[in-house]
């Protein structure tokens, strides 16, 4: 599985890629820092988890959907410092939301549900 971490704070950004090179199943993991990046980096690195601050989505919104929603399946993660915005996170269309605040063991089991998911599917198959 491949990890998108994008966040504009490089320590953050940093962190969390630390995080996810570590879990079991996680084969690459890349960050990127602006909208941009994210943009070019869906198509060329295809993950298939992609972790996404807020912050950089929140004023190009519709853009970000849009580019989101063509570039499925994957699974959205949306964090944010500021709990009052998962309403909109999910609204937006991200699977689930985290909040910075929270212990990095809450990203830990979103990522994990997901990735058991995944293998309980390509088992089926």
């Amino acid at each position: 599985m491949r990890i998108l971490v994008a966040d504009n704070n490089a320590i953050e950004r940093y962190a969390l890629e630390l995080l996810t090179k570590n879990i079991d199943g996680i084969e690459a993991s890349l960050g990127v820092s602006i909208f941009n990046e994210l943009s070019n980096q869906l198509n060329k690195f295809k993950p298939d988890i992609i972790l996404l601050d807020w912050k950089l989505v929140k004023d190009k919104a519709k853009e970000a959907s849009i580019l989101l929603k063509s570039t499925k399946p994957h699974y959205l993660i949306i964090f944010s410092s500021r709990k009052e915005v998962e309403k909109d996170a999910l609204a937006f269309g991200a699977d689930d939301f985290f909040f910075k605040n929270s212990s990095l063991e809450r990203l830990y089991v979103l990522i994990n549900k997901f990735i058991k998911a995944k293998k309980k599917k390509l088992k089926e198959l």
